[in-house]
């Protein structure tokens, strides 16, 4: 496989995981009822772990991605905000 070729698989998987994340509405609105729930919390983490069917992914591994999703968002805000300062 190709490097291009990994990139594409990875992108897939990242869209793919972003689009289960955002079925998850316990794990990022504030305001969901949910959201103050570790039972709920914790299922929703082992959905996504599941529904992205890659062998070996667990519960750490979607709370290390979510984190590192993220952090880029943050970084990228900031880099936007900085440009239109100058």
């Amino acid at each position: 496989m190709t490097t291009r070729e990994q990139r594409w698989k990875r992108n897939k998987r990242t869209k793919r995981f972003v689009e289960l994340y955002k079925k998850q509405e316990c794990l990022w609105n504030t305001r969901c009822k949910e959201y103050r729930q570790r039972e709920l919390r914790d299922r929703a983490y082992e959905t996504i772990a599941r529904d992205m069917k890659i062998p070996g992914f667990s519960v750490k591994d979607v709370k290390n991605k979510i984190r590192i999703i993220r952090n880029t968002y943050v970084q990228e805000l900031q880099k936007i905000r900085k440009s239109k300062e100058m």
